[in-house]
């Protein structure tokens, strides 16, 4: 079915959630989710069914969407071809319905309140959703009427608390001119993570520094960057009481990409830069993709020195950065990871590589180890373009999978998001 092009309001107490008891991994844990997702056990690797997402145009043969964030309940934000393609891409919003087979598909500009710029005199992008649904964005605001110089301005768009009621439009401070955000993610907390520009201009030296905008700040925390004259590119982040860990990898004009955790502490403001690799010894590069609540990362790095092939890893404070390995090929990525330890990527098949290279998304659970080929467990017809390895997955708390979550060259015509939502 395809997703409803109307616009029901969103609002909390429409969304029931139940809190229930599994075990996991042998541990106890206690989660929150949608009360549409069935309980299933969480040790046995699930079968999974397609819903795709987008484009704005059903049946659309040059429409494409991508999935940016995606949250326990499976509500998405990202971008899809508009209605009219001359205006270049719009951020969506998707909310599933109760069973998975279709959902609210709407342009982020139509939840704004009354008063808010809309779209063409301020371009909006998203770049996440947390589990209270709350989105975060990046805009261009044009004061002047479009054409005119802009304000870049970063912001959280909060769902309504009642049935009618609308979205909560929340701006953080502005930018100064010429300086802006990039991909901002938003924690359970509601606090913003993203990198962004330094002004340079005395100095000539452009650093790219992580940044935050704490839940309720007024202000924007510089974190900063380990390495001077170094950009940090900041992946994801989860907070753990005061704690704020930050997946980012650095990149400077004297190494290869490094992969790091970024901790800040909101009330003493301590920071640490945390290195993680190298996976081998003297190892060119790696890069840190995402974070869980335990401070697990994900990514992936230069399996020996000298070479280029990469090997997903998983890393935490006690084990350091351990490889996840491949389908028999050379290479495999980390993309996400749940809070549970399970893990989404790419990794290639055969002992000779192809090109391009035969791979598969993966889904590896902590419970046995094993990295399993997502293509196997779908029942139905096969979403396109899963072996494309320029295309990432995304998991979340209830296994659900998203993807793609990336441009790269893959938001083509045709080219639908989907979600794939366990069945067992």
């Amino acid at each position: 079915m395809p997703a409803n092009q109307n616009n029901p309001p969103r609002y909390q107490s429409d969304m029931t959630r139940r809190r229930f008891l599994y075990a996991h991994g042998g541990a106890v844990a206690c989660l929150t989710i949608a009360a549409a997702t069935p309980a299933r056990a969480m040790l046995a690797v699930p079968r999974y069914r397609t819903l795709y997402i987008g484009p704005f145009l059903p049946g659309d043969p040059n429409g494409a969407s991508l999935i940016n964030d995606f949250n326990d309940a499976g509500e998405c934000v990202g971008t899809a071809t508009p209605p009219d393609p001359s205006v270049g891409g719009a951020a969506f919003y998707f909310r599933p319905n109760a069973d998975f087979t279709g959902g609210d598909f709407v342009r982020i500009n139509t939840l704004l309140p009354p008063g808010v710029p809309s779209q063409g005199v301020m371009d909006l992008g998203v770049g996440g959703i947390n589990n209270s649904g709350v989105i975060a964005g990046t805009g261009y605001w044009h004061p002047d009427g479009l054409g005119q110089p802009g304000i870049f301005i970063i912001f959280r768009l909060h769902p309504p608390t009642i049935a009618g009621g609308s979205w909560t439009f929340e701006q953080g401070p502005d930018f100064a001119p010429g300086f802006g955000a990039a991909n901002p993610r938003i924690n359970d907390a509601g606090d913003v993570v993203f990198h962004s520009y330094t002004d340079g201009t005395a100095t000539g030296n452009f650093e790219m520094h992580a940044m935050i905008w704490p839940s309720g700040g007024a202000a924007y925390v510089d974190v900063g960057t380990p390495i001077p004259g170094a950009k940090v590119f900041t992946t994801n982040s989860a907070r753990a009481g005061d704690l704020v860990m930050i997946s980012a990898y650095l990149v400077s004009n004297t190494s290869y990409d490094r992969a790091y955790r970024i901790d800040y502490n909101l009330t003493t403001q301590a920071k640490t830069f945390r290195l993680l690799g190298p996976l081998t010894r003297n190892a060119m590069s790696d890069q840190a993709n995402d974070v869980n609540t335990s401070g697990m990362v994900v990514g992936e790095a230069n399996a020996k020195s000298g070479s280029v092939t990469d090997r997903a890893f998983r890393w935490t404070s006690t084990t350091g950065m351990v490889a996840l390995g491949t389908f028999g090929g050379e290479d495999s990525f980390g993309y996400s990871v749940n809070d549970f330890g399970d893990i989404v990527g790419h990794a290639e098949y055969g002992a000779v590589r192809k090109n391009p290279p035969v791979s598969a998304p993966f889904l590896y659970t902590p419970a046995d180890g094993k990295m399993w080929d997502v293509s196997k467990l779908i029942d139905g017809p096969q979403p396109p373009y899963l072996g494309d390895q320029r295309i990432t997955f995304q998991v979340n708390n209830n296994r659900m999978i998203a993807g793609p979550n990336i441009d790269n060259g893959t938001n083509a015509p045709g080219k639908a998001a989907f979600l794939l939502v366990p069945t067992t």
